[in-house]
């Protein structure tokens, strides 16, 4: 799995898991920041969460092919993360 398939795989998962929770709004506001059909440059609406997320899934792509496994487990280390740096301060 390359970076961007990781990248949508990410999207994907938080999608599903927002269908049945719509009252969270951190997994909103995670989708609103790596909405990729804002500008015509196809990036996220923010490049800094999408750099905070990068960070935490590339280690897992260093040592062998990322599995959808591997994209889950960086989820939650980036969730735990950005928690840690953005909520609970």
């Amino acid at each position: 799995m390359r970076l961007n398939d990781a990248f949508n795989k990410t999207i994907d998962l938080l999608e599903e898991y927002y269908q049945f929770n719509k009252q969270d709004e951190a997994v909103l506001s995670l989708l609103s920041d790596f909405d990729c059909s804002v500008f015509n440059d196809g990036n996220p609406v923010d490049l800094a969460t999408y750099y905070d997320w990068e960070k935490i899934i590339l280690p897992f792509m260093s040592h062998k092919e990322l599995s959808e496994s591997d994209v889950k487990k960086a989820l939650i280390d980036f969730f735990l993360d950005w928690n840690r740096l953005y909520l609970t301060g």
